[in-house]
């Protein structure tokens, strides 16, 4: 999630909605563009912003990360 926005973990909610937004531009423009695979990108940023502006989704996801990913 915080890839998808060129993010890291230390992140503000502030650095999450102006990166989503700046993103989100971004694929807008390719998505007028025609370009075939926008969409997705579209639907992992959407999904990644909902699950990093909520404290709760957010604290929840970092559990995962940090106890079920990293070595």
């Amino acid at each position: 999630m915080y890839t998808a926005l060129g993010l890291t973990t230390t992140a503000s909610i502030d650095d999450v909605e102006n990166s989503y937004a700046r993103q989100v531009n971004i694929v807008n423009h390719f998505i007028n563009l025609g370009a075939s695979n926008a969409d997705i990108a579209l639907t992992v940023l959407e999904k990644a912003y909902e699950t990093l502006k909520y404290p709760k989704t957010r604290y929840d996801y970092d559990y995962v990360l940090k106890n079920y990913f990293v070595s």
